[in-house]
């Protein structure tokens, strides 16, 4: 029970401590109100009318701040701290001696219970005193402490408080800028004021701010009754005058400001308030450097340029921009191909860094500023860049003398930085138009800003077929690591591989033309002859070689260089057929065989013996040796004789193989043919296409019939124009009429939509083209067999011929050899008569072997060279045996002789040949046995027992 009254007592004291606080803010903020405002309202009206400077409106600001703060906080705010119980506050002691001067009769009673209980914490019997203190409590509660203070009372502090209330709200009605103008002022205290002119200065610039070393022109405007006549500008207590524009307006610029500048306006003795330009610092570029990264690949070394923004550079090129720039926060790249701008941050050690691949000519700026600029300066510079140029490449030509599908290159390659390689590129087109895969080869791996090349190209290395045509080129490849490598490819070469048909014609023409050429050599080596002739016996005549004759000679010689150049054309030609029908593969074994003999007749006319000789009876008319002159005239025209004798073989073995040649051909064709419209006829019957293509089939295989028929017409002809003409078929005419027959029939029948009876029509012209197809062949064949049976049957007889005359010539050599009769009787006479009549009896062989080896190509070779020989040691003998050299006469005989048992023996070597073609290289028993067979014939002819035996003899065949 004690504690529950001494406990409401203590409660009772707490709640009268609040209510002491509340009183004393209450008192505390009339007071801080009356103290603020009077200090506001004093404040201003000495700012009002005094216009203090900024030190004494500073000290006024700050002063009226730390007065409001300091009552705020003495006044209310601690009040209100203890109010809570914060802080120091007072005791129960205190308040019940304030409750005791309102309460008299309480206050020792109030007092000593409070004592007591603090006494009652250090007594061990301390239950009396506590019930002291009960007692005393309970008497002490009906006092109502909280109305010892009464809160009514603080309303006589409104005086206080009221009349600054008053003047404020009375200066705030009647002159509000008084209060207004005065707080601005000296709120803002660090800014100066004038007091306030008659009028008012009105500076028109929205800002005050400005470039670095830029103009900056103010203008300003009065507003007022009372004008004054100039205005100023005053900076640094000097005053410059303002241009006046108007009555009320005037002007004036500030030139290259360079730092901020503080100025005031002046006019009529007042001043404005003060104004300051504040100049911004320009953006400005310090250093300027650029690392340039080359490609690897052009060698050339890497780069640092300091202050150089203007670049020449190679294609890609790495430039790295490293900028120290002032005053400056924000760098731009812009690059005019781009059309974009590209922000480029600043490092840490305030450089801006910026790096670009540079591929094409560009134009770049570089824009710098700073947050107080809104626009940026800019520096504009040239990037020139200079491209990888595209690789060079130069070909030249060489043709290969001996073939045509040969040729010979020879290049040269160029790049500003390096060549890689250089390849061959081609691709075959078909007779149709159709390419074949493009395909390439590497040549040469150059490496290197120059290089060569070499490449031959052989058609034969490629599988080209008749009528196609190779496209070629050359590409050379740069070492461009930016772009890739570029290429650059030389002109487009092309070689075409003749048709089958473009062959023909080619073949037709330069067989026309050997033949011309061949008869203008015979013509002009007979005119030759008849000068060579004509020269000789004036020679005979004369007795010194005069100039005229030499002229005469010169002209010879000339005449016989053109005709060996026409040899030489005839030649050349023959070769070019030779090469493009062995592409087509057409020939046979034996028409190569007989070509090639040909060819070897044409080497043959190539030698220059008859020219040499001439250049030498030449040199001996100069040297005016007329004897030695007149005797190689005499081996010059046997020379002549003997080349004149070739070409005319040359020219009837041509003819001939000719006709063989065309004649095999057209039955060849014929034959296709024949299979061509027997497939036609199948396709006829079953009706695999419409009739309109297979008439137009047929009517192409009529068209080729029609000319087949004119070549066999042609070939007629020129067969009848032989010396010998070969036993062609004499049907031709007759059966090439029946199979056309045929095939219009087929033709007609099909247009009829008579399919069946077309192909029954083209069934009968194809088995009687193959039947005349073989029909030729056969005939072909057999005439060949019939012409080689005959051949031989004539060699045979020539051979019997030769040997006797090898005994006639042996048996007339030792009759003058042993002087068994005198130079001078009518014996010799006999003798040299005999000579004669071998020489007639060996123009009639002569004449036999001529034709014979216009039909034989194996003989001709040896027939040409030792009949040349025979005749003119012939010649030469007879002339030595009438002038009665015996000596020089008897050499010629045995050289005769020599010379016939040579050929003898190589003719019975060219029909064992024909007998047996297996003992070409080796001659056998049969071979032997028709050697003897020859001899023994001779010999019952010429009336001997033995015969003579030739240095040239077989060794293979056993001796008698």
């Amino acid at each position: 029970m004690h504690q529950d009254n001494y406990q409401i007592l203590i409660d009772k004291l707490d709640q009268f401590i609040r209510k002491y606080y509340v009183n004393q803010l209450i008192r505390g903020a009339l007071y801080t109100l009356a103290t603020v405002v009077f200090l506001f309202v004093l404040i201003n009206v000495l700012e009002y009318f005094y216009y203090f400077n900024t030190s004494v409106r500073k000290l006024m600001f700050y002063g009226f701040l730390g007065t409001f703060l300091g009552s705020l906080f003495y006044w209310v705010i601690l009040p209100l701290i203890h109010y809570f119980r914060l802080g120091k506050v007072i005791s129960h002691d205190q308040a019940a001696t304030i409750i005791g001067s309102h309460f008299k009769e309480v206050k020792d009673k109030l007092l000593n219970i409070l004592q007591l209980n603090r006494q009652s914490y250090h007594l061990e019997h301390k239950d009396l005193i506590l019930a002291s203190i009960n007692q005393k409590s309970s008497e002490l509660q009906p006092v109502p402490f909280k109305s010892a203070i009464d809160l009514s009372k603080n309303s006589k502090y409104l005086k206080y408080a009221l009349p600054p209330l008053g003047i404020l709200a009375g200066i705030l009605f009647l002159a509000p800028s008084l209060i207004k103008d005065s707080t601005q002022r000296i709120i803002e205290n660090d800014k100066v004021f004038e007091k306030k002119a008659p009028f008012e200065f009105v500076l028109e610039n929205d800002q005050l701010s400005i470039p670095q070393g830029a103009d900056f022109p103010i203008k300003v405007t009065l507003k007022g009754n009372l004008l004054p006549a100039e205005v100023f500008v005053d900076m640094d207590n000097f005053q410059y005058k303002l241009k006046k524009i108007k009555n009320d307006q005037y002007e004036y610029t500030f030139n290259n400001v360079q730092r901020n500048t503080q100025f005031r306006l002046l006019g009529g003795g007042f001043y404005s308030q003060p104004y300051e330009l504040e100049v911004i610092k320009r953006p400005s570029i310090a250093d300027l450097g650029i690392y340039l990264d080359y490609p690897d690949y052009i060698g050339r070394s890497d780069e640092n340029l300091q202050n150089i923004g203007d670049l020449n550079v190679p294609q890609g090129t790495k430039a790295h921009w490293r900028i120290k720039a002032e005053n400056t926060e924000s760098l731009l790249f812009y690059f005019k191909n781009d059309k974009k701008s590209i922000g480029v941050p600043q490092g840490a050690d305030g450089v801006f860094s910026f790096h670009k691949n540079l591929v094409k000519d560009d134009l770049y700026s570089v824009l710098i500023g700073n947050s107080k600029l809104k626009t940026l300066d800019s520096i504009q510079y040239n990037i020139a860049v200079v491209p990888d140029a595209y690789p060079t490449i130069g070909v030249e030509k060489f043709d290969d003398s001996t073939s045509a599908k040969v040729q010979y290159f020879v290049g040269n390659v160029g790049d500003d930085y390096g060549v890689r390689n250089v390849s061959f590129n081609y691709r075959i087109e078909d007779a149709k138009g159709s390419f074949s895969e493009h395909k390439s080869s590497l040549i040469k791996a150059v490496n290197a800003r120059e290089g060569k090349f070499e490449f031959v190209f052989d058609a034969d290395l490629y599988p080209l077929q008749p009528g196609e045509k190779i496209s070629f080129y050359f590409e050379v490849n740069d070492n461009d690591q930016v772009n890739g490598s570029k290429k650059t490819k030389s002109s487009i070469m092309t070689f075409s591989r003749m048709s089958e048909k473009e062959v023909e014609q080619v073949v037709e023409k330069n067989e026309e033309s050997i033949k011309k050429d061949l008869d203008k050599v015979l013509e002009e080596a007979k005119k030759i002859q008849e000068k060579l002739k004509a020269l000789r016996e004036k020679l005979l005549q004369e007795k010194e070689v005069d100039w005229k004759t030499q002229k005469e000679m010169e002209k010879l010689l000339e005449q016989q260089k053109q005709l060996e150049e026409k040899i030489k054309n005839a030649e050349q030609k023959f070769q070019e057929n030779q090469k493009n029908e062995n592409d087509l593969n057409k020939q046979s074994e034996d028409q190569q065989q007989k070509k090639e003999n040909l060819e070897q007749i044409f080497k043959q006319l190539e030698n220059d013996k008859t020219k040499d000789l001439l250049e030498k009876i030449k040199e001996l008319m100069e040297k005016l040796q007329k004897d030695d002159a007149i005797k190689e005239l005499e081996n010059s025209k046997a020379e002549s004789e003997k080349q004149e004798m070739q070409v005319e073989r040359l020219l009837e073995l041509y003819k001939k193989l000719e006709v063989e040649s065309e004649y095999r051909d057209a039955a060849e064709k014929l034959e296709q043919l024949g299979e061509k419209q027997e497939k036609l006829a199948d396709e006829t019957q079953l009706k695999k296409d419409e009739n309109s293509k297979l008439e137009e089939q047929q009517k192409e295989i009529n068209k080729q019939l029609d000319q087949l028929d004119k070549t066999l017409q042609d070939l007629e002809k020129k067969n009848e124009e032989l010396d010998q003409p070969l036993p062609l078929d004499k049907d031709n005419k007759e059966d090439m009429q029946d199979m056309k027959n045929d095939a219009e029939d087929g033709q007609k029948e099909i247009k009829e939509n008579k399919n069946d009876k077309a192909s029954k029509s083209q069934r009968s012209a194809s088995k009687k083209m193959k039947a005349k197809a073989k029909k030729m062949k056969e005939s072909m064949d057999g005439a060949e067999q019939e012409q080689a049976e005959e051949d031989a049957r004539a060699l045979r007889q020539i051979l019997e011929n030769l040997m006797a005359m090898s005994f006639d010539q042996e048996s007339l050599i030792k009759k003058i050899s042993t002087s068994e009769v005198q130079i001078n009787t009518p014996a010799y006479v006999k003798l040299i008569q005999h000579q004669n009549k071998l020489k007639d009896d060996f123009k009639l062989i002569d004449d036999s072997l001529s034709a014979l080896a216009n039909r034989v190509f194996q003989i001709q070779a040896m027939v040409t060279e030792k009949v040349g020989e025979i005749n003119k040691h012939l010649v030469t003998g007879i002339q030595d045996l009438e002038d009665r050299s015996i000596a020089q006469a008897s050499d010629h005989q045995q050289r005769i002789m020599k010379n016939v048992n040579d050929l003898a023996l190589m003719l019975e070597e060219s029909l064992s040949n024909m007998n047996n073609p297996s003992n070409s290289s080796k001659p056998g028993s049969k071979a032997c046995k028709n050697q003897e067979v020859v001899k023994e014939k001779a010999r019952a002819k010429a009336g001997r027992s033995r015969w003579i035996r030739s240095p040239r003899a077989n060794k293979n065949c056993p001796k008698r």
